[in-house]
């Protein structure tokens, strides 16, 4: 028995099957983990982490906004490193997702969906999964 074949769990249907296979063959699941980089104010910062990780257990890799300037005093003084990393995360994702809860979007946020469309980006809005 070889101890180096890693099986993996397809999390849409549960089959097992061994690495280096990325898309599950019973389902048809893709495990190439398609990035998803999501924008929206820190004030829905508990509801955008509850969904990031909902979409992380179906294979997504997911890129949020870690910080809010509530929490960590100094984060005013990297504002301009913080921004420009948080654009990267919208140049090297496949999809965006504005989560505009109570169709709530900030000026911030509405700049990076237009950074994102200039970008030809697929964008996704939570108003629209409901």
């Amino acid at each position: 028995m070889n101890n180096n074949i890693k099986l993996w769990t397809c999390p849409n249907c549960g089959c097992n099957y061994e690495e280096p296979t990325f898309r599950c063959i019973n389902c048809g699941f893709d495990k190439s983990y398609k990035v998803i980089t999501v924008l929206g104010s820190t004030k829905f910062r508990k509801e955008i982490n509850e969904w990031a990780w909902e979409k992380t257990k179906k294979g997504y890799l997911v890129l949020t906004a870690p910080f809010a300037k509530e929490e960590i005093p100094e984060l005013e003084n990297y504002r301009v490193l913080l921004e420009g990393i948080h654009y990267q995360k919208i140049r090297i994702c496949d999809i965006v997702f504005v989560f505009n809860k109570d169709l709530y979007i900030g000026e911030s946020t509405n700049q990076e969906i237009q950074y994102a469309i200039e970008l030809e980006k697929e964008i996704k809005y939570l108003s629209d999964e409901k």
